[in-house]
């Protein structure tokens, strides 16, 4: 859960517009701008071809847009995968197994999602 807060905090920005917390990785047709640095990033491309609409560029674009990185949601995905537990596990159980997980860390992860639990707010100081 640790790696999770940490992933979270390190990919999500916010957005200037709407004022909410989104995933920096995720690509979409607002910023398809930012596939070309992408592709460069993964070594796809060098820059002379960044703008150029090759049949490679096409390739690696594709490529690009069907790598889970970029198209799954990691909070989302992350909310749903704990919706799921406590489905399957029960809430009691679900709610002694994230009890085990360290203040700070739940308060973090709570900014990204809901764990469904109540966090004790005069222990994370």
């Amino acid at each position: 859960m640790s790696n999770l807060s940490e992933t979270l905090n390190d990919i999500t920005n916010d957005d200037e517009r709407t004022g909410t917390k989104v995933d920096s990785l995720i690509l979409t047709d607002e910023n398809e701008e930012e596939i070309g640095m992408m592709m460069f990033g993964y070594g796809f491309i060098d820059t002379e071809n960044m703008q150029n609409e090759t049949p490679h560029y096409d390739r690696c674009r594709t490529v690009c847009l069907q790598d889970p990185t970029h198209v799954i949601v990691l909070k989302d995905y992350l909310q749903s995968q704990l919706i799921a537990l406590k489905a399957t596990i029960g809430a009691e159980r679900y709610q002694s197994l994230v009890s085990r997980i360290d203040l700070q860390i739940l308060k973090e992860l709570s900014d990204f999602v809901s764990l469904g639990i109540p966090i004790p707010v005069q222990e994370l100081q």
